[in-house]
């Protein structure tokens, strides 16, 4: 108990990370008015034209996903810390999961950073059948977002539900968290129902709209630990 007196834990890197998850979920939410692939139906042939001119709003949209993700990856060992996730148990198991989910995202968005356009013009430029077997695969590792949405989902649940047993952070906060979480869960459940229309809106609700204040309220968190 002395050693962690005298050396209480820094806060104050996971603060930045966790306001810079918040401010590139932001920047996700701006440059989707700039992207002019939103306006094309996915997998028609004025959506793959538009994403092999590379324009820049669509590289802007997809560079933020990236980093929201590798961001949001540096503030989980802090997390684990403020809410005091003892080894071995089901809450440190989930924060696997949820490292695992967003360490997925992170690597498909620069995935898609570095060769979305590339894939995009090759299928402009060749023949039906060629054009079939581009679309055939995905440069996106988890199609399906079991761990993308649902394994983060339930992350963000079962820790929100964790800090209001353990009043670690305050109730506004919680059910801020726990209702993120829930609609990443439902991105999840409509991409297994074949409801891929509804995936959009809902990330579009959660990651972008949700997203940037609970992270900023994580931040907050952090920093009232750090003073």
């Amino acid at each position: 108990m002395n050693n962690l007196a005298n050396n209480p834990i820094n806060y104050r890197p996971a603060m930045w990370l966790a306001l810079a998850a918040a401010l590139s979920a932001l920047a996700a939410g701006v440059s989707f008015f700039f992207d002019p692939s939103h306006s094309a139906a996915p997998g028609s042939a004025t959506y793959w034209r538009i994403l092999a001119e590379n324009h820049w709003g669509r590289t802007a949209f997809v560079a933020s996903f990236a980093l929201a993700g590798l961001f949001s990856m540096g503030t989980l060992p802090s997390l684990r810390q403020l809410l005091q996730v003892q080894p071995g148990g089901w809450l440190d198991w989930l924060s696997q999961l949820g490292w695992l989910g967003f360490a997925v995202n992170a690597i498909s968005y620069v995935r898609l950073l570095g060769g979305e356009s590339r894939r995009a013009a090759a299928y402009v430029a060749h023949e039906p059948a060629t054009q079939q077997a581009i679309a055939s695969f995905s440069l996106v590792l988890d199609t399906q977002g079991w761990l993308t949405f649902g394994a983060v989902g339930i992350f963000i649940i079962a820790f929100n539900l964790a800090a209001w047993t353990r009043r670690a952070w305050p109730r506004w906060l919680v059910g801020w968290g726990v209702l993120l979480g829930a609609i990443y869960v439902c991105a999840c459940l409509a991409l297994a129902m074949g409801r891929s229309d509804w995936v959009a809106p809902l990330v579009g609700v959660g990651a972008i709209g949700l997203g940037p204040i609970w992270w900023l309220g994580i931040a907050w968190q952090f920093n009232r630990q750090s003073a």
